[in-house]
Parts: C-alpha cells; sequence; structure tokens
C-alpha cells in the first residue's frame, strides 16, 4: 500500500453528489416531465460534474508535486489556476453543446442562444468572460472552490500526519531508552553481586584464621543474605520492611568485620513499612557508605536509616574519607537511579555538604507505579 496515496474517495463522491444535486434544483430545465431527453442530459451534467472534479483533482495534485518547494508557492497557485479554469471551463462548454444538441437534435443555433452566462456586479456594471459560449468565469469560480477545497484537505492531512509521526516518534523514543536503562541496569547487576559476594569471602577467608566460630556465624549469615540477593534481583520493587530485614542481617556481616567502628541507626515510622523500593536499595548504599570513609574503633562510621512525613527514605552517614581515594565506579548509586527511572519515578537526591552524605529515596506506595 502506498502511504502517500491520497485516499480521498468519500470526498469524491460526496463532492460529486452535492455539486450536482445543486446544479440540478438550480437549473429549471431539469424540473420539466421526466422523459429521455430529461434523463440524457441529467446524465450530461453529471458526467461533465464528475469529469470536471476529476481534472481539477489531477491537476491540483500533479502540479503540487511539480512546484513542491515553498518558494514556488505562488507560481504553483498561478499556473493550476490558470490550467484548472481553462478545463473547467471547456468541459462544461461541450456539456453545454451535447445537452443541446440532445434537446434539439442540432447544433445549429446554440451560439446565437442566450443560454445562462455567470457576470459579476461591479459599481452597477456586469463583467463577464464569455467567449463562443465558453464561461471563463464560471469556471474560475468552480475550479477555485476545488481548489481551497483540497487545499484544506492537504493541510488537514498534513497536520494529522506530522502529529501522528511525532506521537510515534515520542513513543519509539520511550523504548529505547526503556531498552537502554534496562541494558544498563542488567550491566550493573553484573557488576554489583560478584562485588558483594568478592568482599563478603574476604572477610570469611580473614575471619576463618583468626576466629573459627566468628567465622561459622558469619558464613550462615552470608548464606542468608546471598539467598535474598539473588531472588531480589527478579522482582522490580519489594517492601521497606523486606529491605530493613536484609539489611540488618548486611549489617551484621558488616559489623564482625568492622565491630565498633561501624553503627546503623535505624529510625523507620512503621506507617512506612509496607512502601516499596527497588530491591537491594540500602545494600547498595551501606555498602556505598563503608567503601568511601574510614572505619576506627575511636572514629565510628555512623549510618542512619529514616523517614520523613513526605514518604521519603532518607540514607546519610557522617564523612570520614579515607586519605586514599577509593576508586569508585558509582555502581551502587547508578544502579539506584537506573531503576527509578525504569519505574517513572522521581530520581533519588544526593547531598554532598562535606561533613555528611545522604541519600533521599522516594517511597512508592502499592500499586501506585
Amino acid at each position: 500500500m502506498n502511504k502517500n496515496r491520497l485516499n480521498d474517495n468519500w470526498l469524491r463522491i460526496v463532492g460529486v453528489l452535492l455539486v450536482f444535486i445543486l446544479n440540478a434544483v438550480i437549473e429549471v430545465n431539469y424540473v420539466e416531465e421526466w422523459n429521455l431527453i430529461t434523463l440524457l442530459r441529467v446524465l450530461i451534467l453529471l458526467g461533465s460534474i464528475t469529469l470536471s472534479w476529476e481534472a481539477s483533482r489531477f491537476l491540483i495534485i500533479y502540479f503540487r508535486r511539480k512546484f513542491s518547494s515553498g518558494k514556488q508557492l505562488l507560481q504553483r497557485i498561478l499556473v493550476t489556476a490558470l490550467s484548472g479554469t481553462v478545463s473547467v471551463a471547456l468541459i462544461s462548454w461541450v456539456a453545454g453543446i451535447s445537452k443541446y444538441i440532445v434537446k434539439y437534435g442540432t447544433l445549429k443555433g446554440f451560439f446565437e442562444s442566450p443560454g445562462q452566462t455567470t457576470h459579476i456586479g461591479l459599481n452597477h456594471k456586469t463583467l463577464s468572460l464569455n467567449i463562443y459560449k465558453i464561461d471563463f468565469l464560471l469556471g474560475a469560480f468552480s475550479f477555485i472552490l476545488l481548489f481551497i477545497v483540497y487545499e484544506l484537505w492537504f493541510f488537514i492531512r498534513q497536520a494529522s500526519g506530522d502529529t501522528k509521526r511525532l506521537y510515534l516518534a515520542e513513543q519509539e523514543n520511550e523504548e529505547l531508552k526503556k531498552i537502554s536503562l534496562h541494558n544498563q541496569l542488567e550491566a550493573l547487576k553484573s557488576r554489583v553481586n560478584p562485588h558483594f559476594l568478592f568482599n563478603s569471602l574476604n572477610s570469611l577467608s580473614t575471619l576463618i584464621e583468626e576466629d573459627p566460630q566468628q567465622a561459622e556465624h558469619f558464613l550462615n549469615e552470608l548464606s542468608q543474605v546471598y539467598r535474598y540477593l539473588l531472588r531480589a534481583n527478579d522482582h522490580d520493587l519489594t517492601t521497606l520492611s523486606s529491605e530493613l530485614d536484609f539489611i540488618r542481617s548486611y549489617y551484621h556481616l558488616l559489623k564482625i568485620r568492622h565491630g565498633n567502628g561501624l553503627d546503623l541507626i535505624i529510625n523507620i515510622h512503621e506507617d512506612y513499612t509496607f512502601y516499596q523500593i527497588p530491591p537491594l536499595t540500602l545494600q547498595l548504599l551501606v555498602e556505598n557508605a563503608v567503601k568511601h570513609n574510614v572505619i576506627l574503633h575511636d572514629k565510628r562510621l555512623i549510618i542512619k536509616l529514616e523517614t520523613n512525613q513526605q514518604a521519603q527514605l532518607i540514607v546519610k552517614n557522617n564523612l570520614q574519607r579515607k586519605q586514599t581515594r577509593v576508586l569508585s565506579n558509582q555502581v551502587g548509586l547508578s544502579t539506584i537511579i537506573t531503576k527509578y527511572r525504569m519505574l517513572d519515578q522521581p530520581e533519588p537526591l544526593v547531598v554532598d555538604n562535606g561533613l555528611e552524605f545522604s541519600v533521599t529515596l522516594p517511597l512508592l506506595y502499592p500499586g501506585a507505579n
């Protein structure tokens, strides 16, 4: 199917019928008693109107394509109007001759008969353009009216097409963005899980040598944490309550490793525990804090989890950056931000004032997404 096809069949049918009915009513001759001559004259009228419409349509489309540049607009209008006027006038002239012959059986007297002539009144004078009974003024009026109809048709069609193309382009852009974000998220996930496992195994290796009993306890906690970690990747959202249960186990592993140098303070209003966040959000933020800050018995790292009245979760920690700058690929924060984008939610707010680092995350009401 040609997408450039005009597809104006209904306009052509309805237009021809309306013009035909209007002319049939106006012409007094067509209210006479019906007979074969009357029928032939009616058919000639219908044929001439159809032929005039099709010829005009052809010229409008042809010159629209020939003079497609905006700079050629005036030239297109003039050439189209002139050729259309002549065409319609000649078709009407031939139709007039045909009707005369059908009625009188001869062409004799046709050019001398008064007939109907189109004219314009101007300053008490009449202006007509009739040469050998060819009514160019009638041709001009008829064609210009049709020309306006088709120009409006093209305008509406183009506007509708532009709107549709814009809508499809926006949809395609959104789909591409979602695909891109999904690919980014999957890539980030593959980097987060091995990283967490690597750090945990390092801690376990150290504990096995220093404290076998603690190592056994650490291994039990690690299996529970990693079980949740693996399941969490299968869902876009989880409840804040589940995340808090997980982060307590995760914190226990960190506590074994860092001792009294690390504190986790949880101040979550119970009304928000059934709200949802992307899974592993808390683990990523806590891991980020541990990775970039000094943790000592006399220089404690304090991580706080709290909610506010705007249904937001705030994760913050005091800043005591390591003197040796830690190489950061921002996987944790990037993963969280990407997840919120995938959910079409506001991005988390990250604030670093030099003394404290905080991340404010929207809590999602169940079923709101």
